[in-house]
């Protein structure tokens, strides 16, 4: 193969690459405003600004294109979550951090906790799915929990479930925002009131 050829070939998997990102990123909204029943491939289609034709041929059917928009959005949790983790900081701080890494990612992409709170409302095969997979997110890191809990730095009713269970039910008003100005008259859509409220959370998980 030629050098240009080589070059030109990385282009075209970098182009495809990008176009698969936006159409996840565009289902994923899709799904988290409307729910998996109001959703279509074809208004899933129009907001990624691609054709009906490729979702389809990229994802076959609406239940694939589902799971492959909360499989992007849990990964986006996790990438972020393993760049922090290695950042060879001590357990506490790097636990602690994971949470501050959380609510940041929920922050700047709150489309896959708002999808998780509408499909939590009714046990189904989807909200089963969220389920396993997002445990899986946690359970990557619960030989360092385990080591923080061990050094007793967490909040005494803390176990492994339960502080997956706080976190994700913290990051809910940072995907929500109206919710917290109805009940505290916070306005958590500015940088200062969010960042109050993770550390607030840490001081709930912590000792």
């Amino acid at each position: 193969m030629k050098p240009s050829q080589a070059i030109s070939g990385k282009r075209s998997q970098a182009v495809a690459d990008r176009t698969r990102e936006a159409m996840l990123e565009a289902a994923l909204r899709a799904f988290a405003d409307h729910g998996f029943e109001a959703t279509s491939l074809r208004q899933a289609a129009d907001l990624a600004g691609v054709s009906h034709g490729l979702f389809r041929k990229h994802f076959g059917n609406k239940e694939a294109l589902w799971r492959a928009a909360v499989d992007f959005g849990v990964n986006r949790y996790s990438q972020a979550m393993k760049q922090r983790a290695t950042s060879g900081h001590e357990p506490v701080s790097t636990v602690q951090d994971l949470v501050r890494v959380m609510l940041a990612v929920t922050a700047e992409h709150p489309e896959l906790v708002r999808l998780m709170v509408a499909e939590g409302a009714a046990r189904s095969d989807r909200s089963d799915y969220i389920a396993e997979i997002w445990h899986d997110v946690g359970d990557q890191y619960r030989d360092l929990f385990y080591g923080v809990q061990k050094e007793g730095e967490l909040t005494a009713f803390v176990d492994s479930d339960m502080f997956l269970f706080v976190l994700t039910a913290g990051m809910i008003p940072l995907a929500l925002p109206g919710l917290p100005g109805s009940i505290l008259g916070v306005d958590i859509s500015t940088e200062r009131e969010r960042d109050a409220h993770t550390e607030r959370l840490i001081d709930v998980l912590f000792r």
